[in-house]
């Protein structure tokens, strides 16, 4: 099993370098729903490690029921240097197999039930960011049966006053002799410390994202908008629905 690209798309193969039907069908679907290549990929990537255990078990990915999916589980722990991949790795594992497996749901294929078996559990709080995402409503008490406590770590990423100071003062030194620079590379910095952007949605924005200064106003808004024919390293990781707006200041 491996994932190749082809002229329109990225495929699964078999070892006979035969496509995978059901997966090319999930995958076109989620390309007609604006989802990036890299996007694709990563759903890809997790589908080749679950028809390689398909493979190893001899089941055809209709007949998988809920009591298979501890195996999958085994199967993929076993692949990891650790013993046991992550939490939040597992979880991406599950949420690519229940999408899969609602894709083929909806169009009235041959699964009739998604063996990710959802329970009811404590209400979780979604983490609150700068963005809100315009999407469906979801059930929050439902969780995955087979989702594995992650353990808080202590955040070893985090930018402090200090730092955010020192970043400021490097820019000023580095381009110290040309204004241009060093006022864009301070305000591109800014954008990514204070709104959370990723570096490609920073790429991406243009000059009529911004809303024109309103000297009655404290703060304005930036707008983040899926476009077409965006080049690889200026996609945004949301749908073509997706419409993010922060308030700047």
């Amino acid at each position: 099993m491996k994932v190749e690209r082809t002229l329109n798309s990225l495929v699964l193969v078999d070892s006979n370098m035969r496509i995978i039907p059901e997966v090319l069908n999930y995958t076109n679907t989620l390309e007609l729903k604006g989802m990036s290549p890299n996007t694709v990929r990563g759903y890809l990537n997790d589908l080749k490690n679950y028809y390689l255990w398909l493979e190893q078990e001899g089941l055809k990915f209709y007949e998988v029921k809920p009591k298979h999916i501890s195996g999958f589980i085994e199967f993929i722990d076993s692949r990891s240097a650790s013993g046991r991949v992550s939490p939040p790795t597992l979880s991406r594992y599950l949420a690519t197999l229940s999408s899969f497996y609602r894709h083929f749901e909806a169009i009235g294929g041959h699964v009739e039930e998604t063996p990710i078996v959802k329970m009811e559990g404590s209400k979780m709080n979604p983490r609150k960011g700068y963005f809100r995402h315009i999407t469906r409503q979801w059930d929050k008490n439902l969780q995955n049966y087979f989702k594995r406590k992650h353990k808080k770590k202590i955040d070893k990423k985090r930018l402090y006053e200090a730092d955010v100071d020192k970043c400021f003062e490097v820019i000023e030194y580095l381009w110290n002799e040309d204004e241009s620079l060093k006022f864009r590379n301070r305000l591109m910095f800014k954008l990514l410390y204070e709104t959370g952007y990723r570096v490609s949605e920073l790429l991406h924005l243009r000059i009529d994202d911004f809303d024109y200064p309103d000297p009655t106003e404290k703060t304005g808004n930036i707008y983040l908008i899926e476009r077409e024919n965006e080049p690889p390293d200026r996609q945004l990781k949301t749908g073509k629905s997706a419409l993010f707006k922060q308030r700047i200041h």
